[in-house]
């Protein structure tokens, strides 16, 4: 790669226990350009699921050892979850993307829905009964893949998803799948990532789960309409799933490919002018979690930082601007791991576009939905100034 300029990219499956030399080979491959982001394969932090799948080898401490020295090297990671594992439920599965996070994953989970190939273990008739799967027919569509993908005779290539098992019924499996995609637009799209880690590090009993169904919750048009328009999407490719349709959702205006729900989402606050109204009203669900007037302003300015970083279309020129709490510092601290005290004051602060052309919409739905999908990319970058560089006597 240093020689000749390639290869431009490695595709990696690495152990999936840590051990030192796997830990350097992939820190060696991120330091020269040849990985985005390292994938620990994780697939569920449920003993029992992990039992039952036979993937109780894996060692979770292992994994949150991996993941904290990747976090505080500043080396995206990805990991791993599949929905509908054999053994596993809503609250397991809600409560380990929550762990997960608190271990470290900042950057993505990555989930899939459980399906059956043809011949594997899980595809045998006692296997089926024993847990109870249920399953639909669906086509195969690859995450932002485009029609092009699809045989010029029209036959389309299926799999067979499972949507429903004796620990997760076909209600709780919408559910589950609802969950994921709300945590993936909230937190690793970081929609709202800066006041989700301010929350879970000051209120004793609130966990990244708790926030998730906050808003999963929310179905009151009138009061929340924004919130409320995120959510029927993110049901509706659920249920949509269950009933044999894509995974995905195709858009034929957006770049013609198909998108994770997520990601559709967002581009269609943006769209609809609805994305500071999706903003004011997550200041009113965050201050209700936090359930303590002193945290009011904290949380507001939290929020309405989080939507400044946004890297956003038809966007130009630096911004700076001054915030009563030092919580730029304590976010990329919290990133990296490390905790800090959250500080009033006075802090000025920088968001750099500089390296951003200016990108109309479709550059905007390619560069940052699309291309920054795995390496997180989705925020500018920011530092804090003195008050003499501020302009500030």
């Amino acid at each position: 790669k240093q020689t000749v300029g390639y290869p431009h990219i490695l595709s990696v499956q690495s152990t999936k226990n840590a051990r030192e030399k796997s830990y350097k080979v992939q820190k060696a491959l991120f330091k020269y350009g040849l990985t985005k982001g390292i994938n620990i394969a994780l697939q569920s932090t449920d003993a029992h699921t992990l039992k039952a799948i036979k993937r109780d080898n894996i060692s979770i401490t292992d994994y949150q050892i991996l993941q904290k020295r990747f976090a505080a090297d500043g080396i995206p990671t990805y990991s791993d979850f599949i929905i509908g594992l054999p053994g596993d439920n809503y609250e397991k599965f809600a409560n380990g993307v929550s762990d997960l996070i608190i271990s470290g994953q900042h950057n993505r989970i990555q989930y899939a829905n459980l399906s059956i190939l043809p011949n594997a273990e899980m595809a045998q008739k006692e296997h089926i009964k024993k847990y109870e799967l249920e399953t639909v027919k669906a086509p195969i569509v690859n995450q932002h893949g485009s029609l092009d993908e699809t045989p010029a005779d029209n036959i389309f290539e299926t799999q067979e998803f499972v949507i429903s098992t004796k620990d997760m019924p076909k209600d709780d499996w919408i559910k589950t799948r609802t969950f994921a995609s709300t945590s993936e637009f909230l937190y690793f799209n970081k929609i709202l990532q800066v006041p989700s880690m301010l929350i879970y590090a000051l209120h004793p009993n609130c966990s990244y789960k708790t926030i998730f169904e906050k808003f999963m919750k929310v179905d009151n048009e009138e009061d929340f309409p924004a919130i409320t328009a995120v959510n029927k999407i993110l049901k509706d490719n659920a249920v949509g799933i269950t009933n044999g349709k894509a995974e995905f959702i195709y858009s034929d205006k957006w770049l013609q490919i198909y998108w994770p729900p997520g990601e559709f989402a967002i581009i269609q606050l943006f769209i609809k002018d609805k994305i500071k109204q999706f903003y004011k009203e997550s200041i009113v669900l965050l201050q209700q979690i936090m359930k303590d007037k002193k945290y009011d302003l904290l949380i507001e300015e939290a929020v309405w930082f989080n939507y400044k970083l946004l890297r956003k279309p038809m966007a130009k020129g630096n911004i700076k601007f001054s915030m009563h709490y030092n919580i730029l510092d304590f976010y990329i601290n919290a990133f990296k791991g490390k905790k800090i005290e959250i500080k009033s004051g006075q802090y000025f602060v920088e968001i750099d576009r500089s390296k951003d052309q200016l990108m109309d919409w479709k550059d905007w739905a390619k560069k940052v939905l699309w291309f920054g999908y795995r390496k997180g990319n989705y925020l500018s970058p920011a530092r804090e100034l003195k008050k003499e560089i501020a302009g500030q006597n």
